[in-house]
């Protein structure tokens, strides 16, 4: 892992949480980004318990050592997502300020339960999730 690097855990199986994972991106000078299924790695789900972090209560962005969870993560890829293409430009209309993430990020996490237990896909804390 290199220190300069973002890491996005994220639920796979979540429609909405993987299409952002498929168009997210970080400008080149503050680093790579590279997204992780939180269900497809035990381990890190695992990991992220010990931190006191619950993937199923919001995403986690690792980077240099540090974990940020939930608006706070959300608003730090904000910070550093390119300035152009409408995915990006939306992206930052809601989590463009801490105040507006942690606006927004509390919708987005109830829609998102919403949606899984409709699909009827299980929390990722109940335990489905690859070795």
């Amino acid at each position: 892992m290199s220190q300069r690097d973002f890491y996005v855990i994220y639920d796979g199986q979540c429609p909405v949480c993987s299409a952002g994972a498929a168009r997210m991106s970080v400008d080149p000078e503050h680093g790579q980004l590279h997204c992780i299924d939180a269900r497809s790695d035990g381990k890190i789900v695992r990991h992220l318990q010990t931190e006191g972090l619950n993937i199923d209560e919001g995403l986690v962005v690792m980077r240099d050592s540090e974990y940020l969870h939930g608006a706070e993560a959300m608003y730090s890829l904000a910070r550093v997502t390119p300035k152009h293409g409408i995915f990006n430009r939306t992206y930052r209309v809601f989590f463009g300020s801490r105040q507006r993430a942690r606006r927004w990020y509390p919708i987005f996490t109830s829609a998102r339960q919403g949606l899984l237990l409709l699909l009827r896909r299980q929390n990722i804390a109940a335990g489905d999730v690859a070795e």
